[in-house]
């Protein structure tokens, strides 16, 4: 059986859960789902978004990686191991285990939904990365995306990284983040139908006009 099937039978299971039920079908949860390229500023605009939307709001990023190795009983190092492995190792996980702490990519999964439910029921959540849009159908799902040469650019200038990492670590993030959502979720992550919102910065339209224009749809759509 593929891995996505087995996940997907797992992740149905947790929808149909009067309590997941809830989450996803009430609209009056205000959440924000931000998918990203490497380099294009998608943690910036995260931020400077909580920001601007005021104290109620807060964006998770390293957060969920945190809680999902609290919740599994490993070490966010070893969570962000598994979320960078190809189908070959992920299989491996399904008949074993890594190390000696039994993470295997359903227990991953079944924790993945558990923390991004547990962030998203709060409201006013702004949640990064990890297939989220795909687990709230009602939030506001934003892509960020830049031209590959201004990401190397954005990413030698913030990361001190020089030409050849900066395009390395853009290739190798954009190969596991297509991996990991058509792993997890049978999706495609650069289909532009899978978001309400694509925005392609640039040193034209920075991380703080994107913020901008998420915000004011974010205020139409939730009735901020």
């Amino acid at each position: 059986m593929k891995i996505f099937n087995i996940v997907n039978k797992n992740l149905q299971s947790s929808i149909n859960h009067p309590f997941t039920k809830s989450v996803l079908e009430n609209k009056s949860f205000p959440i924000i789902t931000i998918s990203r390229e490497k380099g294009a500023g998608g943690i910036v605009v995260a931020e400077k978004l909580a920001k601007k939307l005021g104290k109620k709001w807060d964006y998770y990023h390293k957060d969920i990686v945190d809680q999902i190795a609290k919740e599994s009983k490993t070490s966010p190092e070893r969570v962000e191991e598994l979320e960078e492995k190809p189908i070959p190792y992920l299989q491996d996980f399904l008949e074993g285990w890594i190390g000696g702490d039994g993470m295997d990519v359903n227990k991953y999964h079944k924790n993945l939904i558990k923390v991004l439910y547990a962030l998203g029921s709060k409201g006013h959540s702004i949640l990064v990365g990890r297939g989220a849009n795909f687990i709230f159908p009602n939030s506001l799902k934003v892509r960020i995306i830049a031209d590959k040469e201004q990401r190397i650019k954005w990413l030698m200038q913030y990361e001190k990284l020089s030409e050849k990492a900066a395009t390395e670590e853009a290739d190798e993030t954009d190969k596991e983040s297509t991996k990991f959502i058509s792993n997890l979720y049978n999706k495609d992550i650069t289909d532009p139908k899978n978001y309400d919102l694509v925005i392609k910065t640039s040193l034209v339209l920075p991380a703080e006009e994107a913020v901008d224009i998420i915000a004011r749809v974010a205020k139409k759509r939730f009735k901020l």
